[in-house]
Formats: structure tokens, sequence, C-alpha cells
């Protein structure tokens, strides 16, 4: 008896080292790159770049708030280069979004004031454009013009994308029919950026009367049936020839077609971890004041899609979720310290593993980065100011 208890134990620890192993050699860190910078990139300001000329693959950093620069390195750490962006911002006042198409053509988009601009490695600018000359010919409202916080927004086909924010419509702000209370403001408004496009579509972007068109409206419809408060980030990239855009509002990932920007899929994304409940905040009179309060509560603990990425070598999709937090949790953790997963998908995003890094208060999967080496993720530093530690992770499915 005491044998068959013996052989029983040793079967069942067997089977449990086996699937460790199994699921450990699925998930290896490849390697461990150290960027040296005197600054830590907000993640909208980091990204990936190819180069026409060289066919290599760059990696950039860029702070235009206190060091006033961008810092180009290779897929080894190597810094490359580094480029000034004081034009940039003695013109636009503050930067919002930044674009890297190559080393001198750099688009950089300003903070509320609807300009872009194009500088050269010496940061010297060459190409300005105002949007709001361009959009007040085609449209009444007014709008404030956002970029991708999975930075680059520069779109296919030598073409712009930029997120649209409706402010306020002229006809109605000169004939004085906007409501006057705050409540009633609030949900004068929040129908109005309901039906508002979510996208302006620049062609031609270099030429002397570039051509824009507002597109994709109501984008929210697909969320909600009512017009709530959709406070949060834009989240679009274009990936394998399409447009991919998502919202912490929901599970569901948007396929857009590029050429008439309408819906053409709907991925919706399921985790084995983690349960997504974030829903927009409802227009109610007796809880609107402190509405923000809830925004700020439902962003630090709710599941949400937070990074998306393409593997063009091996033909599939990463998409990086972060997952629901409870109260303690959320003391436990600072920033974009927080518990996530990578889920794997096929080029038809049909979802073939999920990997969860339960050492979350170490990795920081909302600044990750995919390279053609693989899936890089930074990780705490002591000496976080001066140097940039990824982790390159490599998973076979």
């Amino acid at each position: 008896m005491i044998m068959k208890i013996k052989i029983l134990l040793l079967f069942i620890i067997s089977a449990l080292f086996y699937s460790c192993q199994k699921e450990s050699s699925n998930f290896t860190i490849k390697n461990e790159l150290v960027f040296n910078l005197n600054y830590k990139p907000l993640p909208k300001y980091t990204g990936i770049y190819n180069d026409k000329k060289t066919s290599k693959e760059y990696i950039y950093f860029a702070d235009p708030i206190s060091k006033k620069c961008i810092k180009i390195f290779d897929t080894n750490a190597l810094l490359i280069d580094s480029i000034i962006l004081k034009k940039a911002l003695d013109t636009l006042g503050e930067i919002d979004g930044i674009s890297i198409i190559s080393l001198d053509t750099i688009l950089i988009g300003s903070l509320r004031t609807n300009k872009i601009v194009a500088i050269n490695k010496q940061g010297n600018i060459w190409h300005y454009l105002n949007l709001n000359s361009l959009v007040n010919a085609i449209d009444s409202n007014v709008y404030v013009f956002h970029y991708s916080a999975l930075s680059n927004f520069n779109s296919l086909n030598n073409k712009l994308l930029l997120n649209c924010e409706w402010r306020y419509n002229k006809y109605d702000k000169l004939n004085e029919i906007e409501p006057k209370t705050n409540f009633e403001f609030g949900k004068y408004y929040s129908e109005k950026s309901y039906k508002a496009p979510y996208f302006l579509n620049i062609s031609n972007y270099f030429d002397i009367s570039p051509k824009v068109e507002l597109c994709l409206n109501g984008f929210y419809k697909n969320i909600s049936n009512t017009a709530d408060i959709f406070v949060e980030p834009c989240f679009y990239k274009n990936l394998n020839n399409k447009i991919y855009l998502f919202s912490v509002y929901s599970n569901k990932i948007f396929e857009i077609n590029p050429v008439n920007f309408k819906i053409q899929k709907e991925i919706e994304v399921i985790s084995n971890f983690t349960k997504f409940n974030q829903r927009p905040i409802k227009v109610q009179r007796e809880t609107y004041n402190t509405f923000q309060d809830s925004l700020n509560y439902n962003g630090k603990t709710k599941a949400s899609i937070n990074r998306l990425f393409y593997d063009k070598i091996k033909k599939e999709f990463y998409v990086i979720i972060f997952q629901e937090l409870n109260d303690k949790t959320v003391v436990k953790t600072k920033g974009y310290f927080r518990p996530f997963s990578v889920l794997i998908y096929n080029q038809d995003f049909t979802q073939s593993n999920e990997y969860n890094f339960e050492d979350s208060i170490n990795y920081e999967g909302y600044r990750a980065l995919l390279t053609k080496d693989g899936l890089m993720i930074p990780i705490k530093n002591k000496d976080e100011e001066s140097k940039f530690t990824f982790r390159l992770f490599k998973f076979n499915n």
C-alpha cells in the first residue's frame, strides 16, 4: 500500500514538473538590453521605426518636456543619434505626438493647437501644417486632434491618421444655444461627442493643399447604446495593412478598413486571468460632479486592453491587457507596474496562447515594444533616471 502511494506521488510530481517545464519552454528571456538615458520617457513618446534606406530597425525614446530631445538606438541598445526638439517646441508650444518616417522626416504634432511640423535630424523645421484652416473649410464643428497612445501616427499610403475630440459647434456658440448649467452642458457635450467622427485622415500632407477627411462617425455607438462619458487616451495602430482600434471600455479590438474607414471586423479578447467589466460613466445629475473620481478609480483597477503588436516574421498578433485589481493590490502597485498578460493570436486573430506575468511588480507591460528580435518589456531599475532596461522575450507557441 505504501509503495503504491509513493508511486502515485512520484507520478503526480513528475506530471507537475513536466507541465512546468512545458510552460516555461514556451516563454523564455532571450536577452537584456540597457538603454542609457537621462530621462524616463512616456509610453507614447517611444516607438519603433524601420529605415527604408538601410532596411534596419531602430528604437526611439523622446522627452519633449524636460530634456527636449529624441534619442535613437539600434536594436542592440547602441545610441545612433540624438535630435534636439527646441525649434519644434518654439513653434508648437507643447508636443503631443511624434512619428518618425526617417531621420530627416520626423513629424511632430502639437498639444491642443492642431499644428504639425516636419523636422530633420538637425532639428530644423522644413514643413508646417495648420489643421484648423483645413478642417474649418469642411465642417462647422471645432475639434482638438490627438495622437495615438501607441506611438507613430503615420497612416497607410502616405496618410496621417489623428483622433478627433469634439469641442464645440460654431453655430451653437455664436447663437448662444449651448446649455448654461454644468450638468446640462455635460449632457449636451456627451451627445455631440457620441456622434462625432473618431478620425481625421490627412492625404498628401506634404502638398500645398492637403486633403482632409473626417471619418468613422459615432464610433462609441459600437460600445454603448447611450451617450455616456468616454474619457480615455486614443488607441489605434496600422498593422498588417489594416487599422486596429480599441477602447478601455470594451474587450473588443475593431478592425478598420483603411480605404472607407468602416468597421469590418470585431475581435473579442477573452482572458483566462481576468474579466473585462470597465464601462463608461453614465451622465447622471446626482453623480455628475464626482464622475472624475470614478474615472480615476476605474483606470487604476479595471481590466483593459493596453497594447497591440504584429510580428511580421511569425505572422502573429500580441495583445497586452491590464488585469483587474482590488483595493489592496492597487496600494502595492505604482504607475504602470501592475498585473498583465500577453495574448498571442495568429494573423486571422485566432487565439493560440496567453502568458500571465505574475511578477508584474517588476515589469511595465504598458511600455512594451516589439522588434524583429521579439517582445521587449521594461523592468524596474535601481538607476531609473539614467538607464532604461528591457528584457527581450521569446514566445514559442
